[in-house]
Parts: structure tokens; C-alpha cells; sequence
């Protein structure tokens, strides 16, 4: 069932405004390609909401080096901080867009940070300002920013892409359940590749006006604190005092929690004597808390599961597609796993300390 928005119009009038597919596909994409805050750049960092420049429409993409273009990418964005943003649109009454259409994205992004070349993507641009009438130069500036050089801004946009920090967005006016679903496991396993869907809805009156509505889908608080991103202060405030393992608030409380194990083997009942440390597997650390050779151990596991992945890769020899998704998401493990060690290390220092500290005898009266 569509639902529908309302204008309100003067003092006395409520102009009923439907939900309305779009007629065709390319409708959509003028609209984006004319107006680019529709992808919401407010809606991927409130703080500094992302400016867009459209490097082209139909980029031409090969699938080998000096090979002619084999697929076309439907819009090519740069932000501001030069990262390549591809973008495909698909209608919701198009079925590919549940599942076909991430293989296709996937292959223009594996493709596109191997074979796609600095100088074409300026090409690309100079061209398409030539058909907006616009100066080159000036569209760069602006969304470079004024105090960035913008032959350096272009170059960032070459490492960007060399390293595989690229943007595939998925646009529609509805994105289906299956292809959110995608979405968002995608974007929480790649890092630094980020994958977002962007919903446009449309909405006509009976006098032919029409309002667009846009949504990011993706981007959940999980997946922005695990690549380190934050989207507004108050939450990295919270963060701050509330989750992270360093903080004094949890400093703390882990060696209360550490002392109080480490009262439970005292003997006596006097205990005059220094702090015996409580059960343990590892000289004298808690048995609640892993002791730095399990650290170490977890972490050679880790490593060691890491070249086992990237051996079979190579042993199968995939596909461009393939060694761009196993470099994004051996990236991401590695990050979440060299995060996690420094978490249990700063544990184990703090459990240490409250163990080791002995306890003054009682005074006598």
C-alpha cells in the first residue's frame, strides 16, 4: 500500500501529496545526475555531510588492461575528501535489483580500482562539465574545498582507488528487504570499501507537484563504531565514557572486579597475610581474564587463519571480483582483530595490578 506526505499551503490549504513510482529508470538518474545532495550527504556524516562531484554518467569500465570498456557504471562520484563513488540505479519493479545487481556492482568496483586510470577519470570529467557548460577548475574547487589544492585532491582520488577505498551505492525508490539485507553485511565485513543503499521516493500531487524523499540504508551504529566513524558528537561522547575499554569509568571498574576475585583467597581470619593471588591458568592472573599468552596465542591464530585464507585465493587463482572482496574483508579482520588484543592486553594490565597489590595488615588496638 503507498503512503503519502502533505504540503501545507497558506493558512486553509492540505495539498495531498501519493506516493508514485517513477516512469522509467533513466528518470531517476537525470534526477541524481542534475541533483546530487539527493544521495544525502547529510545522511552519511551530520558533522561533515558529503559534497558530490559528478565525474560522469555511463563511465566506461574494462575488464583488462588496454582492453575496451566492457560494462558502464551509471554515475561516477568523487566527495570531498576524493573518495570514487559508484553509483546504480535500479526501479524496485526490477528484479535483478534482489540479487543480481550486487554481483554487478561488485564487478565494476574489483574492476574499476584495477584497470580504471587517474587520467581517464579526468577526462571523464572534463567531458561531462563540458556538457553542463560548466568550468572544470571551479566544480573541483568547490567541492575539494577552498583551502585544498586540487591537483593534490585528484591525486588522493588516484590512492583512493589504488587502494580499494571506493563507495558502491545502490539507488532505487525502494530498496527490497533481500538487498538490504546484503547491504549491510557487506558494509560491516569491507573495510575501507564502504557498500550504502540510498532509498528516493517520489511523491506527486493532483496538481503535478512532486517532492523527493531520500534514505540512507546501511550505515547502522555497529558497522560506523567498528570502522571508526562516527556520525554525530553525542554519540562519540558515549563511546568515549561508556564502551571503550580505556576509559577511567571501566579502567576502574575492571579492577574492582579484579580485587574483589582476588579477596576470595585470602586464609585466615585475620588476613595479615600479603594478597595471595585468586585461581588462575596464567601466573597469577584471574581466571575471568585471559593472560597475555593467550592473547598471543589467540593473535598467531588469528594470523595464521589469515594466510591460510589468502593461500587457498591464490591456489584457485579468482577472479578480479573475488581478490577485491577477500582483500576488503582480510582488511577488516585483520582491524577488528588487532583492535580486540588491545582491548584484552589493556584487561590484563589492570587485573594484574590489582592482584599483585598486597593488602596492609590490620592495625592493632
Amino acid at each position: 500500500m503507498s503512503s503519502g506526505i502533505y504540503l501545507v499551503r497558506g493558512d486553509d490549504e492540505l495539498v495531498e501529496m501519493r506516493e508514485t513510482p517513477y516512469e522509467a529508470e533513466d528518470v531517476l538518474q537525470q534526477l541524481i545526475a542534475k541533483f546530487p545532495s539527493l544521495l544525502a550527504g547529510d545522511q552519511f556524516d551530520a558533522e561533515v555531510p558529503r559534497r558530490w562531484l559528478l565525474a560522469g554518467r555511463e563511465a566506461s569500465l574494462p575488464d583488462d588492461e588496454d582492453a575496451a570498456g566492457r560494462w558502464s557504471v551509471d554515475h561516477l562520484f568523487l566527495d570531498q575528501d576524493a573518495v570514487p563513488t559508484l553509483v546504480e540505479v535500479k526501479r524496485s519493479s526490477d528484479t535483478r535489483i534482489r540479487r543480481a545487481v550486487v554481483g554487478q556492482m561488485l564487478d565494476y568496483a574489483a574492476n574499476g580500482v584495477v584497470y580504471w586510470l587517474l587520467e581517464q577519470l579526468r577526462e571523464l570529467f572534463v567531458r561531462q562539465c563540458e556538457r553542463d557548460e560548466r568550468d572544470p577548475e571551479e566544480v573541483a574547487q568547490d567541492v575539494a574545498g577552498e583551502d585544498v589544492d586540487v591537483e593534490e585532491w585528484w591525486q588522493r582520488a588516484g590512492d583512493n582507488l589504488r587502494s580499494g577505498k571506493v563507495r558502491m551505492v545502490f539507488v532505487s525508490d525502494e530498496i527490497p528487504r533481500e538487498l538490504r539485507r546484503v547491504v549491510e553485511f557487506l558494509n560491516g565485513q569491507m573495510n575501507p570499501a564502504e557498500v550504502i543503499a540510498i532509498e528516493v521516493k517520489q511523491y506527486l500531487s493532483s496538481g503535478g507537484m512532486r517532492t523527493l524523499v531520500p534514505r540512507v540504508i546501511g550505515q547502522t551504529a555497529d558497522v560506523e563504531a567498528r570502522k571508526g566513524r562516527r556520525t554525530t558528537a553525542g554519540r562519540r561522547r558515549w563511546d568515549e565514557s561508556r564502551s571503550s575499554p580505556r576509559s577511567p569509568r571501566n579502567v576502574a571498574r575492571t579492577r574492582r572486579a579484579s580485587a574483589a576475585s582476588c579477596t576470595t583467597g585470602l586464609a585466615g581470619a585475620g588476613g595479615a597475610q600479603p594478597l595471595a593471588p585468586a585461581a588462575s591458568t596464567d601466573r597469577g592472573f584471574p581466571s575471568s581474564k585471559r593472560s597475555a599468552a593467550s592473547i598471543i596465542r589467540s593473535r598467531s591464530t588469528a594470523t595464521a587463519g589469515l594466510r591460510s585464507s589468502s593461500s587457498i585465493c591464490a591456489t584457485a587463482r579468482p577472479s578480479t571480483t573475488s581478490r577485491f572482496a577477500s582483500s576488503c574483508l582480510s582488511r577488516s579482520i585483520a582491524f577488528q582483530v588487532s583492535r580486540s588484543a588491545s582491548r584484552e592486553s589493556t584487561s590484563v594490565r589492570a587485573s594484574g595490578s590489582a592482584c599483585l597489590r598486597p593488602i596492609p595488615p590490620p592495625s592493632s588496638n
